[in-house]
């Protein structure tokens, strides 16, 4: 199901870039809860609502590429979600209050931490890091069955099929193939661990 999910995000996300089209720059404010928007302060208002969904778009597919990433080097994408969190708050800025607005790095990162939270629970709950850790553990069990086996060879049994292998390898010219591969299989038998 989680997967499924990703996957609709993943297919959802370019329709949604061009929900941009929707909001009327016929007038000349333009204002909703979240902020609005003077044509008298930004001369083009199409293209800077173009960039902010540029700037989402990519927070979007950094976010899904931490969350669904299952290794551990996976937490250098957090600088980059950093960096975007903060594109994306200057253009929120720049749409609010305008140009003039002096934007510090740190009020950025007030936001950048808890949604960097969110994204790491939210990796966890899908559970695709941890999918990883238990195949490594699976991998690390069946290693160490395998190493054991090894380790309890007998080195005895191991000279006396090498002594029939170069016998069966003289003799070979007096069997024919099926009678040869017969035997060489009875002793690779020998030799399972």
């Amino acid at each position: 199901m989680r997967d499924i999910i990703v996957l609709f995000t993943i297919i959802i996300l370019p329709f949604l870039f061009f929900t941009y089209k929707l909001i009327p720059l016929d007038y000349n404010i333009w204002s909703s809860e979240f902020l609005s928007l003077d044509s008298e302060v930004i001369i083009d208002v199409d293209y800077c609502i173009w960039i902010f969904y540029i700037k989402v778009f990519t927070l979007s597919i950094l976010s899904i590429w931490f969350v669904t990433n299952p290794y551990e080097w996976r937490f250098f994408i957090v600088l980059p979600i950093i960096i975007e969190v903060y594109k994306v708050y200057v253009q929120i800025a720049n749409l609010k209050w305008g140009y003039d607005y002096k934007i510090n790095f740190f009020e950025s990162l007030f936001l950048s931490f808890p949604y960097i939270l969110i994204l790491f629970i939210f990796s966890r709950w899908t559970g695709f890091y941890i999918k990883k850790e238990t195949f490594k553990i699976k991998i690390n069990e069946e290693i160490n069955t395998e190493l054991n086996k090894i380790s309890s060879f007998n080195s005895e049994s191991f000279k006396a099929v090498k002594k029939d292998l170069s016998l069966i390898v003289k003799q070979k010219e007096m069997m024919n193939n099926k009678e040869y591969l017969i035997k060489l299989i009875e002793l690779r038998d020998k030799l399972t661990l």
